[in-house]
């Protein structure tokens, strides 16, 4: 059954942003619905919506983004958080909790302000093995979290077999 959401949407090119609800299909095979429970505007949202930048175009084509482009803007396409979601999904981020992290283009950033503290670039973006590679190596070494750390359970209880 689809979702109905509440989104910030421009209609059009230059349009001011207007709150709409938005239709979010049921995930087919190999999909799934991430619950964003908050997500800020950035440069790329703004390009879009003005329409004016040349790299825009060339997704809207379906061409790649050069990777000076991807690298120096963290820009480039939705997919590119696909591999960051895979990975805090898996054993390997059984640790990772209340860690703000970016991800856009070529980088993966654990973002603090007012500048990042680590960054490290993959050619061609983000899956999840390179994810983990990354974190385990560097990135993710001192994370620093917002909010309310989850609490350590037993180690007994951490893993449940069904």
């Amino acid at each position: 059954m689809p979702q109905y959401v509440r989104g910030v949407v421009a209609l059009a090119k230059g349009e001011p942003v207007t709150v709409e609800t938005v239709v979010v299909p049921d995930p087919g095979p190999g999909e799934a619905v991430v619950k964003v429970q908050a997500c800020g505007v950035c440069h790329t949202d703004l390009h879009y919506r003005e329409g004016g930048a040349p790299y825009v175009d060339l997704l809207d084509r379906g061409e790649p983004i050069p990777s000076a482009i991807r690298r120096a803007l963290s820009f480039g396409d939705p997919e590119d958080c696909a591999g960051l979601v895979v990975f805090l999904t898996s054993d390997a981020a059984s640790q990772v909790t209340g860690q703000c992290i970016g991800v856009g283009g070529d980088r993966l950033s654990p973002p603090t302000h007012p500048a990042e503290i680590r960054s490290s670039f993959h050619d061609g973006g983000w899956d999840a093995d390179t994810v983990a590679e990354s974190w385990a190596s560097g990135v993710g070494e001192h994370p620093e979290t917002y909010g309310i750390p989850a609490p350590q359970l037993p180690a007994t209880t951490q893993k449940a077999t069904v």
